[in-house]
């Protein structure tokens, strides 16, 4: 198959009736002259992959280079004129090399994943006030006047993420 209609096998599969209102994929050029690909992670089965960065020259007097990193829920493939195509390709070969690459997170998955975030995002316990249960001797979190966990039950109403600690 050729390149290009690889990635538009990917983007069709994670196309849901939702996913393609946020996130995407959007080839531009640069100013120096240059393609800089960016492929959004999110809710995709490549999110919480890693990627190692991969770069050939520096852009500025290299008149071929070519650099590919993956920032937080982003793959950005940036390089000369002349390697769109490659671009394109390394994402690909990184995608490729799980047999599920065409695969979409189920929604047991992304709500974990989410409550997870929450979770983090709630913070530590501070040490400035006991949580308001009674029986509770845990510190409060910030803006709460519970601890992590009793914020959680109490004002999510529902039971801790699978992996909280």
């Amino acid at each position: 198959m050729s390149v290009f209609a690889d990635i538009n096998d990917w983007y069709s599969a994670q196309c849901d009736g939702d996913w393609e209102h946020s996130y995407g994929v959007v080839i531009e050029t640069l100013d120096n002259p240059g393609w800089w690909v960016k492929i959004d992670l999110r809710d995709t089965i490549l999110e919480a992959a890693p990627y190692a960065d991969y770069s050939i020259g520096d852009g500025d007097d290299d008149a071929s280079w070519i650099q590919c990193k993956r920032d937080r829920m982003q793959w950005h493939g940036m390089g000369d004129p002349n390697r769109l195509e490659e671009i394109l390709k390394r994402f690909l070969e990184w995608a490729k090399d799980r047999d599920d690459w065409l695969a979409v997170p189920d929604e047991a998955d992304l709500k974990q994943r989410d409550d997870l975030e929450l979770w983090e995002l709630l913070g530590k316990s501070r040490g400035e006030e006991k949580c308001r249960l009674d029986d509770c001797q845990d510190w409060r979190i910030r803006h709460s006047v519970f601890c992590r966990i009793h914020h959680w039950e109490k004002v999510l109403k529902r039971r801790l993420p699978e992996g909280a600690a």
